[in-house]
């Protein structure tokens, strides 16, 4: 596997673009006699729209190379456009690489918009941060999604489909690192979301560089039937069909908690072999059959019966101040989960036993993966009110409570918050 520029990785005998999950033609040697005349040919060439341009990203490859990224099949246009950069990128990208950015962005980029284009413009200006954007349902091969999992990363979402992908993403990052992470979603539907703004009719027109002999009326046309989308203009002017944007309401998903409910008798009576041992004060008797309760859910396809012996030992082992086996038990059955629910579950689990550990780091990077998963997925579950509470405590333990107040200021009619601004 070959990783150049963070962004193309080898597949095969070809090339992934991670940011577009699109096969890419790429040219990677020395750099040139003129690295100065080179970088400002290219920068033209890349300031154009995809929809006439070859070429994709560039740069240095290191300290002793140079990169070229060119689309495999380029639509072919008989007009030449220079791209559009809309402000709230270049504020966005600022605020990425300041570390000003946290949890999840919401972007309003309605049909037409660009946002693809939009993403390309925002990985070229967070990469000099540090910063790989990876689009989260890229075919990735697993040496490269392992080593990403190590890299600050600015994770896409472009529809609803790859939230699944982004569950998985997070879950992984919060087992594996602390690394600073941000999660870019194309949902329109979130109050505090960043609205991209239409262009301006003028500002559309003076994007055209070259008309190729298409009349000024038609191309004044295209721009006011835009909208104002670069988009949309550009596929107007190239005279290739819209396709249909089909746009799917998508309704507040509501999942019952995974609240205490009947576990299997055989389930069951592990866990009282396992409390009988604890009250004789027999440590390894008692893992073994909380060990046993697990194993026979899992055996049994019972997911919530899992959960809740997990659950059962784990805060088991929290009492008899065993933190480092807590965390140890809680880490292996996260590693294990494979459902949304499941994870988030066990996440917020993992989050409480860190906590317990006086983990802080590990225990706010768990819960605030456990909240940004459920914002993305639209579900409610038992799993975010624990997460916001640890969040809240770890907060608080180390010192950060203008942040914490600002939490707590998000649900001001949870009890528990309740307590906490007091104490504040």
């Amino acid at each position: 596997m070959t990783f150049i520029g963070d962004r193309f990785v080898s597949i095969g005998h070809g090339w992934l673009d991670i940011v577009t999950g699109r096969a890419v033609s790429l040219r990677v040697g020395a750099p040139p006699a003129d690295l100065a005349a080179r970088e400002r040919a290219c920068r033209e060439r890349w300031s154009l729209m995809p929809t006439g341009n070859r070429l994709v990203d560039f740069g240095r490859q290191g300290s002793v190379g140079w990169f070229e990224a060119e689309q495999s099949e380029p639509a072919a246009a008989p007009i030449t456009l220079r791209q559009l950069m809309w402000p709230e990128v270049g504020e966005l990208s600022g605020a990425i690489a300041a570390g000003d950015v946290t949890g999840v962005v919401s972007i309003d980029a309605p049909p037409g918009t660009g946002f693809q284009i939009l993403c390309g413009q925002l990985a070229r200006a967070v990469r000099d941060a540090g910063f790989v954007t990876v689009r989260v349902d890229a075919p990735l091969p697993f040496r490269l999604r392992r080593h990403l999992l190590h890299r600050h990363l600015v994770l896409l979402v472009a529809d609803d489909q790859a939230r699944a992908f982004a569950a998985g993403w997070l879950a992984q990052l919060a087992i594996m690192s602390d690394r600073h992470h941000i999660v870019i979603e194309r949902d329109g539907c979130v109050a505090n979301a960043i609205r991209l703004r239409p262009f301006e009719r003028a500002s559309l027109l003076s994007a055209v560089i070259d008309a190729g002999g298409m009349a000024a009326d038609a191309i004044e046309t295209a721009a006011t039937a835009s909208g104002g989308w670069p988009a949309s203009f550009a596929r107007r002017l190239s005279q290739v069909p819209a396709a249909a944007n089909i746009v799917r309401e998508r309704a507040e998903a509501f999942v019952p908690a995974l609240m205490p409910m009947p576990i299997a008798p055989a389930i069951e009576r592990h866990l009282a072999r396992a409390s009988s041992y604890a009250r004789r004060r027999r440590p390894m008797a008692e893992s073994e059959w909380h060990s046993a309760a697990v194993a026979a859910a899992m055996r049994r396809g019972d997911v919530p019966g899992s959960i809740r012996a997990t659950e059962r030992w784990v805060l088991r082992l929290i009492d008899e101040g065993r933190y480092a086996r807590a965390v140890d038990v809680a880490t292996r059955a996260l590693g294990r989960a494979a459902g949304d629910i499941e994870r988030r579950e066990l996440m917020a689990l993992a989050a409480r036993a860190h906590l317990a550990a006086a983990q802080l780091a590990r225990a706010e990077t768990l819960a605030t993966a456990v909240l940004e998963s459920s914002r993305l997925s639209a579900t409610a579950s038992a799993s975010s009110g624990v997460a916001h509470g640890i969040l809240v405590e770890a907060l608080f333990w180390k010192g950060r409570w203008q942040e914490m107040r600002e939490l707590l200021a998000r649900d001001p009619s949870a009890p528990a918050n309740a307590e906490w601004r007091r104490l504040l």
